[in-house]
């Protein structure tokens, strides 16, 4: 599992490059704090965040800037209702537990989000 969250830290950011060149908001992430982008996993066929999943998502909505950034989810474009439902795990946990306010918070989904993946990232506010 160690091995796993290695691998996603190295892969993170030519993932971000990746989606910031079709959403180029995605690639201004440095004001809006140390945990500007983050990747949660999912076991298969699961939307039920895991204890892992639950800490990551902990820390980076309290590395996020408040007022000064919106949070976007990106679920696999897969476009199934597992994808779905995933993203809005993610959502329900960062406006529940995390505090955001769901109105700083969008979904969007793209081909280049891994499998059983949601990808977070932190972009200022307009």
């Amino acid at each position: 599992m160690k091995t796993k969250r290695i691998l996603q830290m190295l892969l993170m950011p030519a993932l971000v490059v990746l989606i910031s060149l079709s959403m180029p908001a995605l690639a201004q992430t440095e004001s809006c704090g140390s945990n500007a982008a983050d990747t949660v996993s999912f076991s298969r066929n699961s939307s039920t965040l895991s204890d892992e999943a639950q800490t990551s998502l902990r820390t980076f909505s309290q590395g996020i800037l408040p007022g000064t950034c919106r949070v976007v989810i990106l679920g696999n474009g897969g476009g199934s209702k597992i994808d779905e439902a995933r993203a809005n795990a993610v959502m329900g946990f960062l406006t529940g537990q995390g505090q955001i306010d769901p109105s700083r918070i969008s979904i969007s989904y793209s081909d280049q989000v891994p499998t059983r993946s949601v990808v977070l990232q932190a972009v200022p506010v307009d």
